[in-house]
């Protein structure tokens, strides 16, 4: 998580977030409201969440993912 520390408090909605990491917009939505990506405010209508939890959790799921492996049960347990 150290490598994404300086994004920390940052604010990003969710569909920039995918477009930035590479994973889809759906995927990002259900790790939200399942609880595991905080919303840190809102823009006008778009949820903004924390940038570096995102970054990190993209990062997980594209090395899981190219390993073949399923991804939310290894990342969220």
């Amino acid at each position: 998580f150290k490598q994404f520390k300086h994004l920390q408090g940052q604010g990003i909605s969710i569909s920039e977030a995918a477009r930035r990491y590479g994973v889809v917009q759906p995927t990002i939505s259900k790790w939200v409201a399942a609880g595991h990506i905080p919303i840190i405010g809102m823009d006008k209508n778009r949820k903004l969440i924390d940038e570096a939890v995102i970054a990190y959790y993209a990062h997980q799921y594209h090395k899981i993912a190219k390993e073949g492996r399923r991804t939310d049960r290894l990342l969220f347990g």
